[in-house]
């Protein structure tokens, strides 16, 4: 039996904010960075290309996204195409653990709720490679608020590949990179409406268009296993991750 992807949630369901907080947070985390228009940016785990598309439309930066998904390589330029922002933003199919840039690129990258299900230390090594000297590594992303035990680890694990750290660890990690730690912060109800957050805006209509496109695509075994990682996110998710902030500089040299 398949399973539904992320490709589908976006493609076929229109669930276009995959993280917590939404555009919400989105906003907050630029402001963060220091974002503005003389920047070319990289977002790692780009996605369907909503916070490159809401940022390049905000402040007027370039912005290079890389993900390992061709689909949503192509939900991401055509939104790009139809928001008339094709100057400013390129995006590319690459593997976040071995980016295809040369070192100190970038004015600042960054990644919203993707860096957990990967080799996080690769990925964060990576970005400090290609930003420049004094440039920033951002995310936003989930931890362990509490030791789960090696049963909810894996069922963890099972949705969608997300294998979360303590926030320590994160901060750690950083740090062996060479990154200066300028910000950390706990976001401790976040995750508390993210299942609402994102079937909120879906509405009924498409909800349940989509949940009817699933059903043909992959059959009713899949749209279970679906529901049941869904009550996962809603339960189980709130009692043991937290979400958090954390932003790196580059030394200068």
């Amino acid at each position: 039996m398949r399973r539904v992807t992320l490709d589908d949630l976006v493609g076929i369901m229109g669930i276009q904010s995959l993280h917590p907080g939404a555009l919400e947070m989105t906003k907050e985390f630029s402001e963060l960075m220091g974002f503005n228009k003389e920047q070319h940016l990289l977002e790692v785990a780009s996605g369907s290309g909503e916070t490159s598309n809401w940022i390049t439309g905000k402040y007027g930066c370039k912005i290079t996204g890389i993900d390992y998904s061709h689909n949503m390589v192509k939900f991401a330029t055509e939104k790009a195409q139809k928001n008339g922002l094709t100057e400013n933003l390129n995006f590319l199919q690459a593997d976040a653990h071995s980016l295809p840039f040369e070192g100190n690129t970038f004015d600042a990258a960054f990644s919203e709720a993707a860096v957990s299900p990967l080799d996080v230390k690769k990925v964060i090594s990576e970005m400090a490679r290609v930003v420049k000297p004094g440039g920033k590594v951002g995310v936003h992303d989930m931890y362990w608020m509490k030791e789960p035990g090696e049963e909810k680890r894996k069922q963890f694990y099972e949705f969608e590949g997300f294998h979360p750290m303590f926030l320590e660890q994160w901060v750690e990690i950083f740090k062996e990179c060479g990154l200066e730690v300028v910000h950390v912060e706990e976001k401790l109800d976040m995750m508390d409406t993210f299942y609402e957050d994102s079937t909120k805006d879906m509405g009924f209509q498409k909800g349940f268009l989509g949940a009817s496109k699933l059903l043909v695509k992959y059959g009713v075994g899949a749209l279970k296993e679906l529901y049941q990682e869904l009550q996962i996110a809603k339960t189980d998710i709130r009692d043991h991750i937290k979400y958090f902030v954390l932003i790196g500089k580059k030394a200068e040299e």
